[in-house]
């Protein structure tokens, strides 16, 4: 009978687990870590990292303690809380996570699992661009390979249109990508200034993204075109520019994440949208 009710009561205790038990400390660790106060962050994110990944909040607590773990040079714990968290490119935080997992192999100076992780993430990348078909082709530029997409694809006020995926052939080194981009918050602002229109229409912009930050490159047409720019000439800059070959042996900082990490691979979090 005692042992029956240790059972009832052991089955009636709350779940230290559970969503609702961490949400709060999640919260307080994401306002510590934007005031920079890693040492808050994790201490709060402490239980939460001690649970199994089973759900999406236990899922975004390991991502939030790699990235302390990150940013205090702690490359063991980095890469314990990234173990069992796979690739889901239908989540934003995955690309964080699979940057935060580069960097950590790169603290501890494992360059084999460096390679795989990255070709791990490319390759995510890639079945969720080309799986409306929008695969263009593959091209060899300097230093490495290029994958393009011709894919609409959403990232906030950033509806992308092509996207260059760069795979360096240093398999030490980081991705870039190029992107045309429909700038929809500048076209808002475009249209504002026209007439007292207030329909948006377009601002085209071709973006490089790499860990150190981003450029804009010279318009490849009038930027609130009606129509994008034709994939050939958008290619032809997309050579132009990565005939650069430092910038695919670029690596972030020692003791810093990759910077562009959200937009580099922009199907990682990004919504995909449907053909029309």
């Amino acid at each position: 009978m005692i042992a029956l009710l240790a059972l009832l009561l052991a089955s009636a205790a709350p779940d230290a687990c559970a969503p609702d038990a961490l949400r709060p400390s999640l919260e307080f660790a994401e306002k510590a870590l934007a005031a920079k106060d890693l040492d808050a962050a994790r201490r709060a994110l402490a239980p939460a990292a001690a649970c199994p990944v089973r759900d999406g909040i236990t899922f975004v607590a390991h991502v939030l303690r790699a990235d302390v773990a990150v940013r205090q040079g702690d490359w063991p714990t980095a890469r314990a809380m990234l173990a069992g968290v796979g690739v889901h490119p239908e989540n934003g935080v995955s690309g964080r996570a699979g940057f935060l997992r580069l960097r950590a192999d790169q603290g501890l100076g494992d360059s084999a699992a460096f390679t795989a992780d990255r070709d791990a993430l490319i390759a995510a990348d890639d079945r969720k661009l080309a799986a409306n078909g929008g695969k263009v082709e593959s091209f060899v530029v300097p230093g490495g390979r290029v994958d393009a997409y011709r894919t609409a694809l959403d990232q906030g006020g950033f509806h992308r249109v092509y996207e260059f995926i760069v795979t360096p052939d240093d398999p030490a080194a980081y991705p870039v990508s190029i992107q045309l981009t429909d700038d929809q918050v500048a076209a808002q602002l475009i249209a504002g200034q026209g007439k007292g229109s207030k329909e948006s229409g377009h601002a085209w912009f071709l973006d490089l993204y790499y860990c150190q930050g981003h450029s804009t490159l010279p318009p490849v047409a009038a930027p609130n075109a009606a129509t994008p720019p034709d994939y050939a000439t958008v290619k032809a800059v997309v050579q132009t520019t990565l005939a650069d070959r430092e910038l695919l042996k670029a690596a972030p900082p020692p003791s810093a994440n990759c910077g562009g990490a959200l937009w580099i691979l922009p199907a990682l979090g990004g919504t995909v949208m449907p053909p029309s």
